[in-house]
């Protein structure tokens, strides 16, 4: 009886040591909300409500995430949360940071990161944006943070990392915003609403995608998704999976938006899953 092709041993110890060679990537959530985060002081809404309780998934710090491989840590945007994510991580050291854009949700915590490195005798971090985002920056940058201006849709190997500079479309004013390709395997885009074809041509395909979702059902500023707007968006990338972060104020708690959302994805016909993030979120690349 025949149970299909058999293979020489060396052919299969040769695929297995290929595999093996294939680096882990984790990638963990510091932040999945939006500017203000959640919950907001004075609210009593039930998102607001539901993020106060212990150990809840509603509760959301400013965005943020933290890519990691063979022992290398890239940081994602310094939120105004930076020192309660790193303590929350139990993040000693970073090899480099990467920033979306200029807005303050985004680099408020730039001063906080210059002292962490001081304190703790850290070599100076490397700090990578768009040359408008360092431009903008260039008086908030401490010195033990190195910027380097990058050019829309280079790619340059950091902490051995191929990273691509993807330019997407964010806030009222087009202000420089990037998303960030890893490789062949990870995009990651916490503010946008739209990318340029040459953008969606580089992206399309990348098995798992990270984007902004910062709107409930509807679209309420230019430079963010709505929900729907996101699984439309995914559905031209045609990801294995997406995640969606940046949630706003306009969500529901966290376990009736994901079931929404799951709901919504189905009667869309999205062929993949769709998961909502939540702070602490690790996700094997």
């Amino acid at each position: 009886m025949s149970y299909g092709p058999s293979y020489p041993v060396e052919t299969v110890a040769s695929v297995y040591w290929i595999r093996s060679r294939v680096k882990a990537m984790r990638l963990t959530i510091l932040g999945s909300g939006s500017s203000k985060g959640i919950s907001r002081v004075g609210h009593r809404d039930a998102l607001c409500v539901d993020a106060r309780k212990k150990g809840s998934k509603s509760r959301r710090r400013r965005s943020s995430a933290l890519v990691e491989q063979a022992g290398r840590r890239i940081l994602i945007d310094v939120s105004p949360d930076f020192l309660s994510q790193m303590k929350r991580a139990r993040v000693s050291r970073l090899d480099a940071v990467l920033l979306t854009h200029a807005h303050a949700d985004a680099t408020g915590g730039l001063s906080d990161l210059g002292k962490w490195i001081r304190l703790r005798r850290h070599d100076p971090v490397t700090l990578y944006a768009h040359p408008d985002t360092i431009r903008r920056l260039r008086r908030s940058f401490p010195k033990s943070i190195i910027p380097i201006p990058v050019r829309p849709f280079r790619m340059i190997t950091i902490a051995g990392m191929n990273i691509r500079f993807i330019p997407v479309r964010h806030g009222m004013r087009g202000i420089a915003t990037y998303g960030f390709r890893f490789g062949r395997r990870l995009f990651f885009a916490s503010d946008m609403d739209a990318t340029s074809p040459a953008g969606i041509k580089i992206i399309h395909g990348t098995p798992t995608i990270i984007l902004d979702g910062a709107f409930w059902e509807y679209k309420r500023l230019r430079g963010h998704f709505s929900v729907p707007d996101t699984l439309e968006f995914a559905k031209t990338i045609r990801p294995r999976r997406l995640i969606i972060t940046q949630s706003g104020h306009s969500f529901p708690p966290h376990n009736l938006a994901e079931a929404e959302i799951r709901r919504l994805a189905k009667q869309k016909s999205c062929p993949f899953p769709v998961k909502l993030a939540y702070d602490g979120m690790k996700i094997e690349i």
